[in-house]
């Protein structure tokens, strides 16, 4: 069985959630099954429920749904691989992390499936696990002060793209 887990390394406005529907069309053509876990579809809807039975407005239910969010978010994550690590009938597929990923975050994102893993793994399978990062193609990283090892994989001019999508878009889950 095999199972990738794409992480992509980046920040809002990179265009996460519009790659999603190419990369799936493309994935599902070879047979591979193909699921995605984006982090704000579930914090809306965990904003939603704020606004409902907290009566908030939509800025202090984003301000509150952080932690739930982000449980939620976990929790997803690890049914989907769960359902897929379970099934008899799925053998290779992907797993798209929608969601942000800072160098510094990503094991945050690998840490639920560990944990899940710590003793199930079946004698009776081989499981074939690969967490993928996408990493944008920038040309001339930042780096800080002197040190080679210290850098962002983002390019100045990446980051003021990236900053004037999220600014003029409408449709964003929790951007208004």
């Amino acid at each position: 069985k095999r199972i990738i887990i794409l992480i992509p390394m980046t920040i809002p406005g990179n265009g996460k959630t519009f790659f999603i529907k190419q990369l799936k069309e493309i994935i599902e053509k070879y047979g591979i099954s193909f699921y995605s876990i984006g982090s704000d579809l579930i914090r809306r809807k965990v904003m939603d429920n704020l606004m409902r039975k907290k009566h908030l407005t939509e800025k202090q239910a984003f301000e509150q749904s952080g932690k739930t969010a982000n449980f939620k978010f976990e929790e997803e994550l690890v049914n989907t691989f769960d359902k897929i690590y379970n099934s008899d009938e799925i053998q290779n597929s992907i797993i798209y992390i929608d969601k942000n990923h800072p160098p510094n975050a990503i094991n945050r994102s690998t840490e639920p499936i560990r944990k899940y893993l710590q003793g199930q793994i079946k004698s009776s399978f081989k499981l074939d696990l690969q967490f993928v990062a996408l990493i944008p193609d920038c040309i001339n990283e930042f780096r800080f002060g002197n040190n080679l090892n210290s850098f962002i994989p983002f390019s100045l001019s990446y980051l003021i793209e990236c900053y004037l999508r999220v600014k003029h878009r409408d449709d964003h889950p929790t951007l208004n």
